[in-house]
């Protein structure tokens, strides 16, 4: 999204014969695209995360129950993860982000479990195919 957003902007600064139009439109859809972004990530999460080898379990507050859900990478910059962790409960839906500083004895473990192949919940651990 940011992309498409500074592409259209450079098009329209750059592109002398554009008609007013146009450009406009193409600032607007951009700006448009850019706010919806932005306004996905405004709940960003916190907690603690755990895999237990089959679920993915969030704790939000100390004391709470964890709630099981599925974790899905969004963003991967190497030593900074942007994860989107969703339950079938609505309000257990959240953006994670977390950085290699905040756990780096955990970090390689996080990324291995993030991108590891689902386990069906009906079968044994160890019955499960290799992808």
């Amino acid at each position: 999204m940011i992309a498409a957003a500074s592409s259209a902007i450079a098009w329209w600064w750059l592109a002398p014969a554009a008609s007013g139009v146009v450009a406009g439109v193409a600032v607007s859809a951009a700006v448009v695209a850019v706010v919806a972004s932005a306004t996905s990530l405004w709940h960003l999460g916190s907690g603690v995360l755990s895999f237990d080898g089959r679920a993915w379990w969030l704790t939000t507050r100390p004391g709470d129950e964890p709630t099981a859900g599925a974790v899905r990478v969004a963003i991967d910059l190497g030593g900074f993860l942007l994860l989107r962790f969703e339950s079938a409960q609505p309000s257990a839906k959240a953006w994670l982000p977390i950085d290699a500083n905040s756990s780096p004895g955990d970090w390689h473990a996080l990324r291995a479990a993030v991108y590891c192949a689902r386990i069906d919940a009906a079968s044994p651990a160890g019955d499960a195919p290799f992808p």
